[in-house]
Parts: structure tokens; sequence; C-alpha cells
């Protein structure tokens, strides 16, 4: 049986244990009657990228 050490994924090599994902998507509003009024999503990528979100170094690997 294999072990799943693989797939554990470590902390950035600044120290950070904080990601953030990369946008891939955006909201859509429409103007009525003077205010803006969300509509919808769209999603423009379905790949999900992670960042560190203390030095944006790309994290490689992480298949969630």
């Amino acid at each position: 049986m294999k072990s799943n050490q693989s797939n554990i994924i470590k902390s950035c090599e600044c120290g950070s244990t904080e990601f953030i994902t990369e946008l891939n998507s955006y909201d859509v509003y429409e103007l009525i009657n003077g205010k803006l009024e969300f509509q919808h999503s769209e999603i423009i990528d379905d790949e999900i990228n992670f960042f560190c979100r203390n030095c944006s170094k790309e994290l490689v690997n992480a298949d969630s």
C-alpha cells in the first residue's frame, strides 16, 4: 500500500501557512433604476491556483 506522505502540503518557504487563490470568477451587476443589482457570477477558469498569502509564491502540486 502506498503512503499518503506524497500528498502532504507543507508551509511555504517563507514560513507562511496561509494561501489564497487566483481570481477565477467575476460578478455581473446591472444598473436598474439608478441602483446596481447583482445578476450572477461567471467563472472564467476552472483551474484553481494557490499562492502564498505572505510572499505570493505559487504553491505547486496542490491537487485539492
